[in-house]
C-alpha cells in the first residue's frame, strides 16, 4: 500500500510542477533523522530522478510527504506486528 501511495504523490509533485529539493534535506548525518521519513524521500526521489515534470514551484504540502508517509509506514509496521 505505502508503494502506491509514494507512486500517487510522485504524480503529484509532476502534475503540480512542485520543486522537490527539500526532499534532500531530511537526512542531517547526524543519525537523529526520521528513518520513514528520510526512506520515503529516497524513494520519492528514485521516482521522479530525471522527470522534466518537476519545476521550481515551492508548494508547502508537497514538502511534507515525506513526514506524512514516513508516519503512515511507521502506523502501517506498527498494526502488522501486532
Amino acid at each position: 500500500l505505502s508503494q502506491i501511495v509514494d507512486s500517487v504523490a510522485a504524480l503529484s509533485c509532476e502534475a503540480t510542477k512542485s520543486d522537490i529539493t527539500s526532499f534532500s534535506s531530511l537526512d542531517s548525518g547526524d543519525g537523529f533523522g526520521n528513518k520513514d521519513a528520510i526512506s520515503v524521500a529516497g524513494d520519492l526521489k528514485v521516482l521522479l530522478n530525471g522527470s522534466k515534470a518537476v519545476g521550481k514551484l515551492e508548494i508547502e504540502e508537497v514538502s511534507k510527504i515525506p513526514r506524512i508517509h514516513g508516519k503512515f509506514r511507521d502506523v502501517v509496521r506498527s498494526v502488522h506486528s501486532d
